[in-house]
């Protein structure tokens, strides 16, 4: 696939479904049990995009982050949080969808901080929803893809993308382009910060992920990742738990995206 430039990046996207394997998911990112939320009259709230979400996130990625330092040192896991946005822009109702954190002050100071944002009004109340990511979990060699099929990642990075014939369920490879090529800004934004931090930074970023038969990925771990940053990589995998993908034809699919961060 051609390397595609948005503002100060280059991307060059490669993925492949990786085999089936076992069933089990990464227990750092437990399927999310997701449900409508409803307003007081019963009304199913419109969701929030992705990008107004993270707009509103932007500028406090400090703060928000501060939940994640432990006594021991930064605490690692995932967390879902769903919220409604009133007219005004006023954050309220906020619940823990999904969360893999064993402590239990991690949801009270992100609830705490979520709730002190202010969302530009939108006129009416939304639902809105974001994943926070603290320390991506790395695969393992032994499940690693990269290492498991050298020959064929090789060719997924000729050609852009190879679909594992063995593969339970299926989205056609430019199904999967068009709804991360329209979330550039969502990873444009993680290069930027990370820029901040380390001048010149360049390297890529290879997420192993599962889309599930909703279309929302439901796991992410870091496939090998190479770049000297690692809360660009937790801002990366935040971004692709925003997407919406296409429901899947069957059931989940497994894959693999690899993203080259270079300034140019």
């Amino acid at each position: 696939m051609p390397s595609t430039k948005l503002l100060c990046l280059a991307f060059a996207f490669a993925f492949a479904l990786s085999g089936c394997g076992g069933s089990e998911r990464p227990a750092a990112a437990p399927e999310a049990q997701r449900s409508n939320e409803r307003a007081e009259t019963g009304r199913v709230l419109p969701e929030l995009e992705a990008m107004t979400v993270a707009r509103s996130l932007r500028g406090n990625e400090l703060e928000l982050r501060e939940c994640f330092e432990g006594d021991a040192g930064r605490i690692s896991g995932f967390m879902q949080l769903s919220f409604h946005v009133d007219a005004e822009g006023k954050v309220t109702d906020i619940e823990v969808e999904t969360s893999s954190f064993a402590e239990p002050n991690v949801a009270a100071c992100l609830s705490e901080k979520v709730e002190r944002l202010h969302f530009d009004p939108p006129g009416e109340a939304k639902l809105a929803r974001w994943t926070f990511v603290a320390g991506l979990p790395r695969e393992s060699e032994g499940a690693n893809v990269e290492s498991g099929a050298k020959k064929r990642n090789s060719k997924a990075q000729e050609q852009g993308v190879v679909i594992d014939d063995a593969s339970r369920g299926s989205l056609e490879p430019d199904e999967i382009e068009d709804i991360v090529h329209a979330g550039f800004g969502l990873f444009g934004h993680c290069y930027r910060e990370g820029l901040g931090r380390h001048p010149g930074l360049s390297g890529t970023v290879n997420l192993r992920m599962v889309i599930g038969r909703d279309g929302v990925v439901d796991s992410l771990k870091d496939n090998g990742s190479r770049i000297a940053d690692r809360e660009l990589v937790d801002c990366v995998a935040e971004g692709f738990f925003a997407l919406h993908f296409p429901k899947p034809r069957a059931k989940t699919v497994r894959l693999q995206y690899r993203i080259v961060f270079d300034a140019y």
